[in-house]
């Protein structure tokens, strides 16, 4: 799960150790992670929390690497990382475009890269990359918010069609 130190990604983690899943956590902000398992019943071979900005794709490979050695591998990838600023014309200022087409957008491309073989190879495998409503129109001030999120479920849906004759479902 990305994006799990809080949100959806957070609750997701809950809800799967509830299940006895093994579960991979991956966020910026590690001590979160830590905290969250701290409050878990789960045991160190059920559990990885990694340190990972999505949007820096040697972050993503790295963790990566990471889950194989533990884990062996990935049945299900819930590409869930988000980043959302408040843009007006007072604050404008692209870095905020790059923040969030950098964790809304390329996090998906960058864990996808990596998944693809190994999906690909197995035929199987689960891509849940997680959206927004607000991905079907702009709203005044989450401009670049809207447009990562539009991005992200178009993105989503070429793979759907694109991975369903191996055996992938994107959802």
């Amino acid at each position: 799960i990305t994006g799990a130190s809080s949100g959806i990604g957070k609750a997701l983690a809950l809800r799967l150790f509830k299940e006895d899943c093994k579960v991979v956590l991956l966020a910026r902000r590690i001590e979160l992670l830590e905290e969250l398992i701290s409050q878990s019943v789960m045991t160190d071979n059920k559990v990885l929390a990694i340190k990972c900005n999505v949007s820096k794709k040697e972050d993503v490979v790295s963790a990566y690497k990471k889950i194989k050695e533990k884990f062996g591998g990935v049945d299900i990838a819930i590409l869930n990382s988000g980043v959302c600023h408040t843009v007006t014309v007072k604050n404008y200022d692209s870095r905020f475009a790059e923040e969030t087409f950098g964790a809304n957008i390329f996090g998906i491309v960058y864990w996808v890269e990596q998944l693809l073989p190994e999906f690909v190879n197995k035929k199987e495998g689960i891509i849940a990359g997680v959206s927004s409503l607000a991905d079907n129109r702009g709203f005044s001030g989450s401009g670049f918010y809207c447009a990562s999120k539009a991005a992200a479920s178009v993105y989503l849906e070429g793979l759907r069609v694109e991975l369903k004759r191996y055996g992938i479902n994107v959802i």
